[in-house]
Parts: C-alpha cells; sequence; structure tokens
C-alpha cells in the first residue's frame, strides 16, 4: 500500500524545514507570501492530507466532545443537538452523541464510555430520575470539563446552560390571565428535577403576581400508575369549580391531556386553554393545539451549551458566567 506525502516529503522538495512547511499550510504571518503560495501549490499537487492524530497528539486533545441527552425524539432535544453539532463543527471539534432513554444505569454506563473514549468535554442532559452526579467528579479529575443543559444537578453547584423557565412560566401565566383565566391549573413534572421545581415555582410567583389564590386541588403530579396524565384530568374535570385553563409542564403532557379530554370529555374540551413548555414544530399540524407554548430557541441554547464547555476546555479562567440562561419566548398559535 502506498504511503501518503508528508510533511518532511514536501519539507525535502522545497528546500524548507519542516516546521516552516507546517507554518505556512496554517497562514503563519512569520512565513513569507511567496513561501506560503509555494507549499500550498506544492500541498495540493501531491494531494496532502494532514496526520490529524498526530496533530491532535502535539495538542493533547482530540478535538471531540460527547453530548448525553434522554430522547433524540424528543424535538427539542434533536433541535439542541443541531445546535450544538453547528457550533462544534465551527471550533473543528466533532460530536458524540448517545441517549439514556431516560435510564439512569444505562447513563452510568454511557459516561464511562464516554472517558474510555477520550473525549475532550462532556454535554449532558440528565435524565428525570438521575439522583447523583458523582461523576462529575471522575471527569473533572480525568481533565474532562462537564457543562449540564436543559436539565441540571440539584446535588451540586454546576457549569450549566438553562432556559429562563421561572420567567418563562410567569410569562405563560400573564398571558391566561390577559385571556380573562382565574382558575389556572398546572400538571407538573417530575418532582426529582430541578427543571420541574422551577416551572412550578414560575407558576405560583405567576399567580402571585395578579393576586390569584394557590388552590392545591388544581395543581397534578401525573407522575406514577398507570394512565397518570388521565388520572390527573379527570381530577380537574371533576371538581366543583373545573379550572378553565392549564398550565403543563410540557407540551407532550398537553398532548396527552388533550387527548383523554377528546376521548372522554369532548363537550369540555374545546373551553379549556392550555400553554405548555414546547414550541413543537407539530402542534401547528393538529386541530386541538395548546393556546400557545412557551420556551427557549433550543438552537440557541445548544450553541451556548457548546460555548461554555469551548471554554471549559480551554482552561479560561475569566468565565464570565458559570449558569447561562437563555430568554423563553411566547408563541402563540
Amino acid at each position: 500500500m502506498r504511503r501518503g506525502v508528508t510533511l518532511k516529503d514536501l519539507a525535502k522538495e522545497l528546500g524548507l524545514s519542516v516546521s516552516a512547511v507546517s507554518k505556512a499550510l496554517r497562514n503563519d504571518p512569520s512565513i513569507g507570501p511567496s513561501t506560503t503560495v509555494r507549499v500550498r501549490q506544492l500541498a495540493e499537487g501531491r494531494n496532502y492530507v494532514p496526520n490529524l492524530a498526530a496533530i491532535h497528539l502535539k495538542q493533547k486533545r482530540n478535538f471531540k466532545i460527547g453530548v448525553i441527552i434522554p430522547d433524540l425524539f424528543d424535538q427539542f432535544y434533536a433541535l439542541v443537538l443541531r445546535g450544538i453539532e453547528d457550533t462544534a463543527a465551527r471550533h473543528q471539534y466533532s460530536v458524540v452523541f448517545t441517549q439514556t432513554h431516560e435510564q439512569p444505569d444505562r447513563e452510568r454506563a454511557l459516561i464511562d464510555t464516554m472517558l474510555r473514549n477520550r473525549i475532550d468535554g462532556l454535554l449532558i442532559s440528565i435524565t428525570a430520575k438521575t439522583d447523583r452526579t458523582d461523576f462529575v467528579d471522575q471527569l473533572e479529575a480525568a481533565g474532562i470539563p462537564v457543562v449540564f443543559f436543559v436539565r441540571t444537578p440539584h446535588d451540586r453547584v454546576s457549569y450549566d446552560v438553562t432556559a429562563d423557565s421561572f420567567e418563562g412560566s410567569r410569562e405563560a401565566i400573564m398571558y391566561l390571565v390577559q385571556k380573562g383565566h382565574r382558575r389556572i391549573a398546572h400538571l407538573r413534572g417530575p418532582t426529582a428535577m430541578t427543571l420541574s421545581q422551577v416551572r412550578y415555582e414560575g407558576y405560583l410567583q405567576g399567580l402571585r403576581d395578579h393576586q390569584l389564590p394557590v388552590d392545591p386541588e388544581l395543581i397534578k403530579l401525573p407522575e406514577s400508575g398507570p394512565d397518570p396524565t388521565d388520572r390527573a384530568m379527570c381530577e380537574l374535570i371533576q371538581l366543583n369549580e373545573p379550572p378553565t385553563a392549564i398550565f403543563t409542564y410540557k407540551n407532550y403532557l398537553t398532548l396527552d391531556a388533550i387527548s383523554f379530554l377528546q376521548r372522554e370529555y369532548p363537550t369540555r374540551a374545546r373551553p379549556l386553554d392550555f400553554i405548555g413548555f414546547g414550541n413543537l414544530p407539530l402542534l401547528k399540524h393538529i386541530d386541538y393545539r395548546p393556546l400557545a407554548a412557551i420556551d427557549a430557541d433550543p438552537i440557541d441554547l445548544g450553541a451556548a451549551a457548546f460555548a461554555l464547555l469551548h471554554q471549559r476546555m480551554g482552561n479560561a479562567t475569566d468565565l464570565v458566567e458559570r449558569q447561562v440562561k437563555i430568554p423563553c419566548h411566547l408563541t402563540v398559535y
């Protein structure tokens, strides 16, 4: 098998040092323009391909990051991943990504795999059931910085990039109040998740902003048992004073709630207005859709997540922010 052309081959033919040829190929200003042109023309003519493995070894990095998400079929995460990949590519980084399917044991195994594959940094959105993140200590000790995105741990102060869910929740409640609603229910997310708690607190603050009472009967946690969303919706509909609007932890939960209403209470469905997190593209194509959606731009969030990790991989000591929040926007359908 014929070997490829090396820097030494180019240097010998040009009568230059290997260092000079290398600098010319990198457009180093210390090499004159005419010399740079000669080197580049010869490299192109000889089909020279840089030895990336050698370059990465010299720089002590692989230019490869790991990304772990809960579910690739969640459209929000798919778009976040796009933001990560596009930004990483502009910095010559490749992305190795995988998904946990919301399984903590699988998450641990994937982190071990990332560690063995010598990634330069890790972006992770933990599972809804992750209760400890001591893996961060193992990775950081190995020189692999970790940045959390979308979901953050509750057992440590982390470097993270998230949507400003608290203010987003307040904005959602404000919009419902402007539409005339006073009985606003909330379908919560998993209690183990920091993100769920933040959105719940934003809901409570939204009610206080407009001097509305907090009614425990209007707050439901569809987390366990068979058909938890159906059960929560049934309880809400059967109240003496049922809600006229429902704020949901995320719009996949909204779709489950709407499905239940259309099956079991078709005459009660239309008067109910929904707002949830997640501006899902599919929502514009369904007949009974939420009133609006609230969310941060997922591509912007992904780009910001890589930017923070990139700073950490560069050993930046002057990080402006440890926690980055991406503003939420209300989309009315």
